[in-house]
């Protein structure tokens, strides 16, 4: 809730001006007509407020609240004008280094609203979210989108975490005994004939949770390229810090809360350490990993116990079928599997002499005790089980996790309340066509450059694809796309039904999909008819980002970042280009970085410059990298400290191209309205200001902060140059900077 309040004091400015009109999406004024509405006045007398308070000539003041038929009283207008009087400290020189910050954002960064734009808006999309999820926002228009429902109940009952324990422990121990039999120390019978202890584990791996690890065996999936094959390793083989007091705690909890007749078997906890402990002893030494077929593996296997006078009883291709069975992937003989072999045998065969009562205890203490602490309170003063808790606040933990798992049902939602299709797209495809249009211009224009070297990225840009808001399968295919990503997922639409069940199925579901994923990336040997969304197993696409994937040759731009204050539709356009435009281009510029410049149109990795190219390259990233090494980033007053530049080169070459790019664009943004007979809009009380000059306040005031100490020296150790490094540097190295506010010429 603080958090929440924090995110609104810093949109303060825009939110009275929200308040003033509930109905401004549907007004606005027309050019020519002499009468402001209402709403209007409001927001020009906040404007002329603070344009007083920033030090704006009275000249250009004191017409503000008048009507000009050259000013833009549009909503985006409006807010554009309220964004500049809000940061801008006019009354100091924009062309001296030390006084620019001073100049463009003090005044924004000064109050409540310290942080920079981007940061700001994940925030804001966050509480966008919430609001959705909480049923406070799109109440009417989502209702019957699809797993809306689920969404919102899985969201609803793991915030919600501890609101009926005695119900959420008697659903835990029916769920149990139903799946695995009797639970030996708390019904004092043997675990009977639904006792598996191979089935058992194979659910276990099942279960993803933050500090969690299975018991006895892990399983995981291969890697990228890697081919496909299941990695057997060993599990978890004791309980780390739990110790006799903790379980019997634990239990005597269980037992009281679900309100059982039976005492509890305490004298069988000292049984299960003796299991655990007998367990970590033949496995605390691992042996080689071996890469062996399941027909090869079971053979060894079979020859080992055989060895042994054992009867040999486990059979792999059932395991590995019964830890998969809900995926696509195809478990026989000939599927490969890395293990290591002797260790492996060691804990079977200990497996083998153990007895099943306290191998059942075991067991079903692992699985009771990650449900009981995802859904209840019952654990939660426990030490002992502190150190496998996620740090933070529980809203905001359930909040990623409902993002990630339902990433692309709940974006689709997010994008019918936020994004407008119909009008946004168009928009933001022209501006990423004109700002790969300015690379391809600044390329030609080259002077140091070879024309094969020309010839190589300017197709490459022409080659680059964009993915926009959402995935084409997606956007093509629809609600019949979503059912079958979310096939076989078994979420509750009740709000009252078990969370820990429910937890238990959407996590299962989410361990499968991530499987599948993984099984399907490691049998690709390349990257051919590979798209974006296909470099991880679930997105959210309500997400604040734009990334470029080199090894791909693609850009993707997360719904949640084609919002203001990044991105307007009704806005000027220098707010589009200094903000959006900026963003775009300098994930474009990532394709020309040190290791961006390396891979061909199709991903190829390789060295396609020419020699000469490549050194004066060289030489120029070398000179900028002594540039911004020697900027001083301040912690306080008294405390400063530098930062490796070859660590934050290659962001800083996308952030100086991304701008240089941006405005180029922009001029030919401004060139195509002169041609089709119109001109840029202009602000209230900024009729002095260039369009171009706007451009540039918008980039800075995008990206400048005035963060607390720990925030900046976290800054400092990221691969990100701090925000006002980027709200300044790229400026003070630019000659188009320096002329459009008539500074001296940059050297």
């Amino acid at each position: 809730m603080k958090e929440k309040l924090r995110v609104l004091v810093g949109l303060l400015p825009i939110l009275l001006l929200l308040l003033a009109d509930p109905t401004f999406s549907r007004r606005h004024s027309r050019r020519g007509t002499e009468t402001l509405e209402e709403w209007q006045r409001h927001a020009l007398e906040k404007i002329e407020l603070l344009a007083r308070e920033g030090g704006l000539p009275e000249e250009e003041r004191k017409g503000i609240t008048k009507f000009d038929k050259d000013v833009c009283y549009e909503k985006g207008c409006l807010d554009a004008a309220l964004e500049f009087m809000t940061s801008v400290n006019f009354t100091v020189d924009p062309c001296k280094k030390e006084t620019w910050m001073n100049f463009v954002c003090s005044r924004r960064v000064k109050g409540p609203d310290n942080i920079n734009q981007v940061e700001r808006l994940a925030k804001v999309a966050d509480v966008q979210i919430q609001e959705i999820l909480d049923g406070v926002l799109g109440a009417k228009e989502l209702k019957d989108d699809f797993l809306f429902k689920e969404a919102q109940t899985y969201y609803h009952q793991c915030k919600n975490k501890a609101d009926n324990d005695k119900e959420d422990v008697k659903n835990v121990l029916k769920f149990l005994s139903k799946c695995y039999g009797n639970w030996p120390i708390l019904t004092g019978e043997d675990p009977g004939e639904l006792f598996s202890w191979s089935n058992m584990v194979a659910d276990i791996n099942n279960i993803e949770r933050y500090g969690f690890t299975p018991l006895i065996f892990k399983i995981s999936m291969p890697n990228e390229f890697e081919g496909p094959h299941i990695v057997l390793s060993i599990g978890q083989t004791s309980f780390g810090t739990i110790n006799s007091n903790d379980l019997k705690n634990f239990f005597q909890r269980v037992h009281k809360t679900a309100q059982l007749t039976e005492p509890y078997r305490h004298e069988q906890i000292e049984q299960m350490l003796y299991f655990q402990n007998s367990l970590n002893q033949v496995s605390i030494s691992e042996s080689p990993v071996e890469d062996l077929s399941l027909e090869k593996l079971q053979a060894k296997t079979d020859e080992f116990f055989a060895a042994e006078n054992i009867e040999p009883s486990f059979n792999w291709v059932e395991f590995f079928q019964k830890v998969l069975s809900r995926t696509d992937i195809k478990v026989t003989q000939e599927t490969k599997i890395k293990l290591p072999f002797q260790t492996v045998m060691n804990v079977l065969m200990q497996l083998d002499m153990s007895d099943p009562i306290a191998l059942a205890n075991v067991l079903n203490f692992q699985l009771a005790s990650v449900l009981l602490q995802e859904s209840t309170s019952l654990l939660d003063d426990m030490n002992a089980f502190k150190c496998t808790e996620e740090t933070g606040p529980r809203e905001t933990i359930c909040l990623e996790r409902t993002k990630q798992i339902f990433g692309y049902s709940l974006g689709k939602s997010f994008i019918k309340m936020t994004f407008n299709e119909a009008e946004s797209r168009p928009f933001i495809e022209d501006l990423m066509s004109k700002i790969k249009q300015g690379y391809i211009d600044v390329i030609s224009e080259n002077e140091w450059m070879a024309d094969t070297t020309k010839d190589f990225l300017k197709d490459k840009i022409k080659s680059m694809v964009t993915h926009i808001a959402q995935p084409n399968w997606l956007k093509e295919g629809g609600i019949e796309s979503l059912k079958k990503f979310y096939e076989k997922l078994e979420a509750s639409a009740d709000k009252n039904s078990s969370y820990p069940i429910n937890f238990l199925k959407v996590n299962s579901w989410m361990v499968d999909k991530k499987r599948a994923y993984a099984w399907d990336m490691s049998k690709r040997t390349d990257y051919k008819n590979y798209s974006f969304y296909d470099s991880e197993w679930s997105r959210y696409l309500g997400t604040v980002q734009a990334q470029y994937h080199k090894g791909i040759n693609q850009v993707r731009i997360d719904a949640g970042i084609i919002q203001s204050p990044l991105f307007n539709l009704k806005a000027p356009g220098f707010m589009n280009y200094g903000g959006l435009g900026t963003v775009l281009g300098h994930e474009i510029g990532h394709s020309f970085d040190q290791q961006g410049r390396t891979f061909d149109k199709n991903g190829i990795e390789g060295e396609y410059w020419d020699p000469k190219s490549k050194a004066e390259y060289r030489k120029w990233v070398l000179d900028l990298a002594w540039k911004y090494g020697e900027e001083v980033h301040y912690i306080t007053e008294n405390l400063s400290n530098s930062i490796d530049p070859m660590k934050t080169i290659d962001d800083d070459i996308a952030d100086v191209l991304g701008v240089h790019i941006g405005f180029l664009s922009y001029k030919e943004y401004l060139k195509a309205l002169e041609a089709d007979g119109k001109r840029e809009k202009i602000l209230p009380g900024m009729k002095s200001f260039a369009p171009q000059k706007l451009f540039y306040m918008k980039y800075a005031n995008m990206w400048c902060d005035d963060k607390d100490i720990q925030d900046k020296y976290n800054d400092l150790l990221s691969d990100h140059s701090p925000g006002n490094t980027r709200a300044t540097m790229p400026l003070l190295l630019s000659n188009e900077f320096a002329e459009t506010f008539g500074c001296p010429k940059r050297s």
